[in-house]
């Protein structure tokens, strides 16, 4: 059997987006390149994305053991705002290519949680 590649940080974010300023809500971040002769380095990204975004607990993984599928937007979170740093897909293992946007606000959908493995 195959081993599965598993996070070893949080994944599980949501991004925090300023309807009234949406350009504000991530900094686009250019550096030098090529850094390094390792072009799929994480470390060589020729760009990053900064955000602002919420962890959002109840989204985990599946009965299958993947990543649960993505619920409207936006997703009710109280948890602290943090800045996430984002890189080009092809320089991550673990790869997430759409984000939810997540609000404190009470008008904000709640997150139904996945059912884990050996639940229907």
């Amino acid at each position: 059997m195959a081993s599965k590649a598993l996070p070893t940080t949080p994944w599980n974010y949501g991004l925090e987006i300023d309807p009234a300023k949406p350009e504000a809500s991530v900094e686009v971040v250019k550096k030098d390149w090529p850094l390094t002769p390792y072009p799929f380095a994480q470390a060589a990204a020729p760009i990053e994305l900064k955000a602002k975004a919420r962890k959002i607990p109840e989204w985990g993984f599946d009965r299958f053991g993947l990543c649960a599928v993505l619920q409207t937007s936006q997703a009710q979170t109280n948890l602290p705002l943090e800045t996430v740093t984002l890189i080009p897909m092809g320089r991550a293992r673990l790869r997430i290519s759409a984000f939810p946007t997540v609000s404190a606000s009470p008008d904000a959908r709640e997150w139904e949680e996945a059912p884990r493995a050996g639940e229907p």
